[in-house]
């Protein structure tokens, strides 16, 4: 079997969550028996920056536009349309942020990191 790239990796992966993007979330809760809904409410337990810091604001990246694209939907407009003032959404590769070091004051990730190739550069980005 010929070894792919971390560039073709990446092109498949743009490619394969760009179409099923509208599905994203029901795949998760059916292939992890609903175990990933725990698994977030976890981490925004653990996080939970709007209660510590009310004047947060949030970047919530993806490599994908169009998840980008569900996930505006989904948690910045109609009932919630008030979170669009605190959160941006940005398409971004997690082994390269457009962004300059040491502006965060955290970082989570969390399904993404088993979709990245190398691993070590996305660990080193965000640290």
């Amino acid at each position: 079997m010929a070894q792919v790239s971390h560039q073709e990796h990446g092109k498949k992966v743009r490619d394969m969550f760009g179409r099923i993007a509208g599905w994203y979330d029901f795949l998760n809760h059916f292939l992890s028996a609903g175990q990933d809904i725990y698994w977030r409410y976890r981490q925004v337990k653990l996080v939970r920056p709007g209660k510590k810091y009310p004047d947060v604001k949030v970047l919530a990246m993806d490599f994908t536009h169009q998840m980008l694209a569900c996930g505006k939907v989904k948690k910045l407009e109609g009932k919630h349309a008030e979170r669009s003032e605190s959160i941006a959404a940005v398409q971004a590769d997690g082994r390269v942020l457009p962004l300059p070091d040491n502006c965060l004051d955290g970082a989570t990730i969390s399904f993404g990191i088993r979709n990245i190739l190398p691993r070590e550069d996305c660990y080193k980005e965000v640290l």
